[in-house]
């Protein structure tokens, strides 16, 4: 015990460097992709450190550091680097089992009562329509991969920038379908309105997603989906959308009978056949 606290006074810059790192990886991961991510990310690193602290030491065969022709890594940094090595890998490998013991309660924090044997509910990766004028409204596709043995519970809302929302007023409620148990109907469809426009203010998107589903696993990488809005009112360079009134509004042209003229015909002219006189008999 008195070795130990005489290992840490000597070495606790060490460890509190260590101990930097591996919460500012866990910050990072956690604002990327919220807890078990930030964990992962510690956990990688704290076992990253801990793999080159054992490579360094000298074992049987003289360490990292002998194989490449030095003295090896327990008189590199001094005659008692051996022990502050073996100290180091000590609190390293403590330090990477409670970060792998609480990656698994988040984990399993994270997926709650939720098995694989669930079906899977996705959305379509994009959703694109025009604008309109006054209040329009757009329809969002919703798929599970399976029959379910229950009842599926999906929430979808939509995400919105302030931009957009402050011009286009996005319905922003969530908007809960269900699909039956053991049905074999596998799409159903969510209706988002919005206020579009007689100005010329561009093309605009927001996103829709799954905030919530009840007996079913959100699809990785498809549990949103985009929608573009195309404005109808930037001018000619978009194909026009109603075929009958521009045919209207154009004046039909009057066809010009095509005159024909005439042709000469010319005569041919008949050459006499000249006739032979036919040969006497007594000749």
């Amino acid at each position: 015990m008195k070795d130990l606290i005489e290992h840490l006074k000597n070495y606790w810059k060490v460890y509190l460097l260590f101990l930097v790192l591996t919460a500012l990886c866990f910050l990072v991961g956690w604002l990327i992709g919220g807890p078990s991510t930030g964990l992962a990310w510690a956990l990688t690193v704290d076992g990253t450190l801990m793999i080159l602290i054992i490579l360094l030491q000298q074992g049987r065969g003289g360490g990292l550091v002998g194989a490449l022709g030095g003295m090896g890594g327990q008189s590199a940094f001094g005659a008692r680097a051996g022990d502050a090595f073996t100290g180091i890998t000590v609190v390293l490998t403590v330090l990477w089992v409670l970060l792998a013991g609480f990656g698994g309660i988040t984990l399993r924090a994270d997926r709650g009562n939720v098995t694989f044997d669930q079906p899977e509910v996705r959305l379509l990766d994009a959703v694109t329509r025009w604008e309109g004028d006054d209040r329009m409204s757009v329809i969002v596709p919703v798929y599970l991969n399976g029959t379910p043995a229950e009842d599926v519970t999906v929430t979808i809302k939509a995400n919105v920038r302030a931009a957009v929302q402050s011009l286009h007023n996005v319905e922003l409620k969530g908007k809960p379908l269900t699909f039956k148990a053991n049905t074999t109907q596998l799409r159903a469809t969510v209706e988002i309105e919005y206020d579009g426009g007689k100005t010329a203010d561009g093309n605009w998107e927001f996103t829709v997603q799954i905030v919530n589903a009840e007996n079913a696993i959100p699809k990785l990488r498809e549990e949103s989906s985009r929608v573009t809005i195309m404005d109808d009112d930037i001018g000619l360079s978009l194909p026009e959308r109603n075929t009958t009134e521009s045919s209207t509004d154009t004046e039909p042209v009057e066809k010009k009978p095509v005159e024909k003229k005439p042709v000469e015909k010319k005569a041919v002219e008949k050459k006499a056949v000249e006739k032979k006189p036919a040969a006497k008999s007594g000749e």
